[in-house]
């Protein structure tokens, strides 16, 4: 894919995949990065941000309103978006010896961050 002169959202992007993808992006020549991811990795997206001359926007994308705004923050400062790389996701680590009832909440957490994708796709095209 040829990022070149083109406005990327990239969730999940304080760290890990999210976090390489948004440096690529940025590296390739991309017009504006956007990193989101939740408010807990604030400082940490604001550094990838800064780094990459990218715009941060802490959100949680299981939340509609919240992709809503992530949404308009990007295209407020860089205008339409052109690429949704949704990335944001869920970890067991920790958690493998965790009892039935914890992992069925956390595969019903994970299908509620399933809606980001949802939501991401619904507002930015």
């Amino acid at each position: 894919m040829h990022v070149k002169d083109k406005v990327c959202v990239v969730t999940g992007a304080a760290s890990g995949i999210g976090e390489a993808v948004a440096r690529a992006y940025a590296q390739a020549g991309a017009r504006g990065v956007v990193v989101a991811d939740l408010k807990s990795s604030r400082d940490r997206l604001a550094s990838v941000a800064g780094e990459i001359g990218g715009l941060a926007v802490p959100a949680d994308v299981a939340q509609e309103s919240e992709i809503q705004a992530l949404i308009a923050a990007a295209e407020t400062r860089f205008g339409p978006i052109d690429v949704f790389f949704s990335n944001a996701g869920l970890s067991r680590k920790g958690q493998e010896t965790a009892d039935d009832a914890s992992n069925a909440e956390r595969w019903l957490t994970g299908m509620r961050r399933l809606r980001d994708k949802i939501y991401g796709a619904q507002h930015s095209g």
